[in-house]
């Protein structure tokens, strides 16, 4: 029997975090590898773990 757990109040926050993490890491990494923009597709992968370490921080400490 599967007992569903309540979400929390930072759900769709952290889902939109998730959301845009995802899409900033993958844009970052065409550009690194597809185009001659190297540093340019580093700073967007950055970008996205610093939108990942807010999701998490949301994450670990909800009330």
């Amino acid at each position: 029997m599967h007992v569903e757990k309540p979400r929390d109040q930072y759900f769709k926050i952290r889902n939109l975090l998730n959301i845009i993490f995802m899409l900033l890491a993958a844009i970052g990494l065409i550009i690194m590898y597809a185009t001659d923009m190297y540093q340019t597709g580093v700073i967007i992968v950055l970008s996205a773990v610093a939108v990942k370490i807010i999701e998490v921080g949301l994450r670990m400490f909800k009330r």
